[in-house]
């Protein structure tokens, strides 16, 4: 070779040394485009191959980049340098470009042409398969390679351990622990570590612990596998001792550490933990990481503290699906209904996808909110992602569906369902029970038997409530025997719930049995009875229940002391209500809305305005319930302005009048007949669509009768759908009281074509109305009626109507005439009737007789003793002359 050509090569040899140098510098400042670039220069420009150490960091750029065009093409090269036949280190780095391009069938046929398999290619090829999922062939190759007497090092174990993981493989896991051990590499920090997150993630913590321990020096990925470990367990105070024991050993938590404590504030409500470590990350300078802000939204979120939720979640401005769905699951935890539909349609907007949580949310919220227009949108992006069939979107559509009172269509879900489970059966049925329609509740119950359903205590507990409601105890007992059989009878809840049925159906002793068999009594059991004897009217029983229950120190509840203040007032016991009214105070109790509005309610009942106002002042939130109950008792009372007054000071404070409390408004109109107020009353409720609510129709009736307004109470009753007997009545009573005769026989008669029978309040509303205006005639002509065809509903009431009719106008003899022949035994009332007759028309015989017999009832009868006194005083007057 001349002295020219050697001077050439040399040259060439230089250059190619320099162009190695900087291909390996760029790829170890992170410039892998420029050194594949690079690459290609030296290829195709004066095809000289770079050495082995140059491949192997070109073959990691492709592995980085996940570029396999360049990496297939590096392989051509490499095949035909044959420096796969002397270097392992590029056959390994070949495999493991191969694997991490996710071309598995390419790394295992370049590792089958290797002259030699040794630790670094098995290595390689087990990795490739670690990190694409595929851990059995990972372990297949583990097998492999030790049946041909390759020695493991611990970076092959560490990969076997992975796989492991990813199988939750736990035999085989400590199988290799096991192995690890024996060759003294347990101490290893990287086969440390990730035994410690082995372990962790099976929940095996003591061996987790145990591992954690032999570490010499646990860093921070040790003490974050074990700290996750602790909290996928649910032992969220140990996973926050070991997070601050860490932090005492000096140890700087990283992103991973803050999201796993996070995650375990979150789930232990440790807000004030939660912003040290937000305080942690600012510091760090992490808060607009995704992963880390997404747990600490999430964080928030969970703890009710939504706007700082809110705040963190703004500061993100390159956010993703996992964000998103950590601010709605806060605001649908919470109760946000309007806020998760909001953040949703925001979601979508941005043109992020929705998630089957997000889904779930959203269609909580639709429930919630009963926004149903929404939910069918969300049914349609279901069916069109094929969701419907997973089991937590199916079963919240039902639940959507039945909160939104669309029943069949919850049932046809249901019934679409690939697998129709107890869940969706249970939320239908539930939302039947709430929804009033026990019958229906009934026969979905009966339904879940023929799909062969095995019962669950949600399902005999709301088919037990339903019999309550219906008082059906028959079907009632049929389902206890069941309950019998499969053995749910000990359940507090479901036991619980066969009291109230129980009770509701009259059948006290059953109800106590029950009880009785209860292996112990929780306040839902105590409460059960107590409710149960207050729904069908035995207030004194109730109260002896709940005396037993102090006595036996069983946890007095709020919804205790409601069933319990509800006795009291039904029977008048106020000196009992003012002790209850004691012990909610010890207990903090008397802020909360339905004990405070039962507490009203009682001193109302009781005829104590002045104490059920005091309560009602004292109330945190003066609601529509409590205000309710003080304005009934004012209008039981009489006193109509302060019930008008009551309603204007909620709406003042900017509470919602409901149906009820404006019902409340328009009796108070018709006590004090404020014709003008109730008009107003009545444009308010048209506007509402209230008009023709039954409840409500009944009362504007009511109000224009008592107003003297007939022309506007017979527009309103004309306008509605549907007419009962009571609202006949109270027509009918409207009429008498103008003494419209006429109207009042038209009524009358119109109600009999219609087929509605009159009942004993009819009589009495006409009667009465008779009476007041001295209709004689139509008075007695309807007495006549009433005795002759209706004589199965008269009442003792009738007789004092049409005596007092008969008093009114001096017909004594014929008042006295009626007594003698009625079927009832006199009360002294009656006596009373004929006595302030006798005392108008200055009949004194007529009054001995009255007053003897009111006195053979009661020898103390100071109203006769009045009465018959003035009798006399007027009767001397008249022989006087005064």
């Amino acid at each position: 070779m001349c002295h020219s050509q050697q001077a050439f090569f040399r040259l060439i040899h230089q250059e190619c040394c320099s162009w190695n140098s900087q291909i390996i510098q760029y790829v170890r400042d992170g410039n892998l485009r420029d050194a594949l670039s690079l690459y290609k220069d030296i290829r195709y420009k004066i095809s000289v191959h770079p050495d082995a150490s140059t491949y192997v960091c070109l073959l990691k750029a492709c592995a980085k980049l996940k570029d396999l065009d360049m990496g297939q093409q590096l392989s051509e090269d490499i095949f035909a340098t044959r420096l796969l036949e002397t270097d392992t280190y590029i056959a390994s780095s070949l495999v493991n470009m191969y694997a991490k391009c996710n071309s598995l069938g390419k790394a295992q046929e370049v590792f089958d042409k290797l002259f030699t398999h040794d630790v670094v290619s098995w290595t390689a090829l087990m990795s490739g398969y670690v990190e694409c999922g595929h851990g059995e062939e990972a372990l297949n190759c583990f097998e492999r390679l030790q049946q041909e007497g390759v020695s493991p090092n611990p970076y092959t174990y560490l990969c076997g351990l992975k796989a492991c993981s990813g199988l939750r493989d736990t035999d085989k896991g400590r199988h290799l622990h096991g192995e690890i051990v024996e060759k003294g590499w347990e101490r290893v920090d990287v086969l440390g570590n990730i035994l410690v997150d082995l372990y962790s993630k099976f929940g095996k913590l003591s061996s987790a612990r145990s591992v954690f321990d032999w570490l010499q020096s646990p860093d921070v990925v040790s003490w974050t596998a074990l700290i996750g470990g602790y909290a996928e367990k649910g032992d969220a105070e140990e996973a926050l001792a070991l997070l601050q024991e860490m932090e005492g050993n000096g140890i700087v938590p990283n992103s991973h550490t803050c999201v796993c404590s996070l995650k375990v504030c979150a789930n232990m409500g440790a807000t004030t933990k939660g912003q040290e470590i937000h305080s942690h990350i600012c510091t760090m300078g992490l808060e607009t990481q995704l992963l880390v802000g997404s747990a600490l939204v999430n964080m928030y979120g969970k703890c009710g503290f939504l706007s700082e939720a809110q705040y963190v979640f703004n500061d993100i401005l390159d956010r993703d699906s996992v964000l998103w769905t950590a601010l709605i699951g806060g605001y649908a935890e919470h109760g946000y209904g309007e806020e998760v539909l909001y953040y949703y349609e925001q979601m979508l907007v941005k043109s992020y996808d929705s998630n089957p949580i997000t889904l779930i949310c959203a269609l909580k919220a639709c429930g919630s909110t009963g926004a149903i227009n929404a939910g069918h949108n969300l049914h349609s992006e279901i069916l069109k992602k094929g969701l419907e069939n997973e089991f937590f979107i199916g079963n919240s559509l039902v639940c959507m569906y039945a909160d939104c009172y669309l029943f069949e269509t919850a049932e046809v879900v249901i019934c679409k369902l690939s697998l129709r489970d107890v869940v969706a059966w249970n939320t239908l049925l539930t939302g039947y029970v709430d929804f009033g329609c026990n019958e229906q509740a009934l026969e979905c119950f009966e339904r879940m038997q023929y799909d062969f359903l095995s019962l669950d205590p949600v399902s005999c507990v709301g088919a037990l409530k339903a019999c309550g409601w219906l008082g059906n105890a028959t079907i009632g007992q049929d389902i206890h025997i069941r309950i019998l059989k499969i053995g749910f009878e000990m359940d507090l809840i479901v036991g619980s719930t066969l009291v109230d049925m129980y009770m509701k159906c009259g059948l006290f002793a059953e109800a106590l049995e029950v009880f009785d068999t209860l292996t112990s009594h929780d306040v839902v059991s105590w409460t059960a009875l107590i409710t149960g004897y207050v729904y069908c009217g035995h207030g004194d029983e109730a109260l002896f229940v709940f005396e037993r229950m102090l006595h036996e120190c069983a946890c007095v509840n709020a919804v205790t002391f409601v069933s319990s203040l509800r006795a009291c007032a039904h029977i008048r016991a106020i000196v009992k209500g003012r002790e209850m009214h004691a012990m909610v105070v010890k207990r903090g109790l008397e802020g909360e809305p339905f004990v405070g509005s039962s507490l009203v309610d009682m001193y109302t009942k009781c005829g104590m305005l002045s104490e059920a106002h005091d309560v009602y002042l004292k109330l945190q939130v003066a609601d529509h319930i409590s205000g309710t109950a003080l304005t009934s008792g004012y209008i039981e009372q009489g006193c109509g302005e302060k019930a008008l007054d009551c309603l204007q000071e909620l709406q003042d404070k900017g509470v919602l009048m409901n149906v009820v409390a404006l019902g409340c408004g328009l009796k108070a109109c018709g006590l004090l007949g404020a014709l003008v107020k109730g008009q107003q009353m009545h444009a308010d409720l048209i506007m509402r669509g209230y008009e023709e609510d039954p409840l409500i129709g009944l009362t504007l009736v009511a109000m224009y009768a008592k107003c003297a307004s007939m022309r506007e109470a017979q527009d309103t009753f004309d306008k509605l759908a549907i007419t009962d007997m009571v609202l006949w009545n109270v027509l009918i009573a409207g009429y008498a009281q103008i003494a419209e005769s006429e109207d009042v026989t038209l009524h009358f008669a119109t109600m009999l074509q219609k087929g509605i029978c009159p009942d004993s309040a009819t009589f009495v509303h006409i009667l009465n109305s008779c009476s007041d205006v001295g209709l004689i005639d139509i008075g007695q002509m309807f007495f006549l009626l009433l005795s002759h065809e209706y004589a199965s509903i008269v009442i003792p009431d009738h007789y004092t109507c049409i005596i007092d009719i008969f008093g009114r106008v001096g017909r004594i003899e014929r008042a006295l005439a009626i007594i003698q022949d009625m079927p009832f035994h006199p009360q002294a009332v009656l006596w009373h009737i004929v006595l302030g007759a006798c005392q108008r028309n200055k009949d004194v015989d007529l009054g001995r007789h009255a007053f003897k017999h009111a006195a053979i009832l009661n020898h103390n009868d100071t109203a006769a003793y009045v009465l018959m006194s003035n009798l006399y005083a007027d009767s001397s007057s008249k022989v006087l002359g005064c």
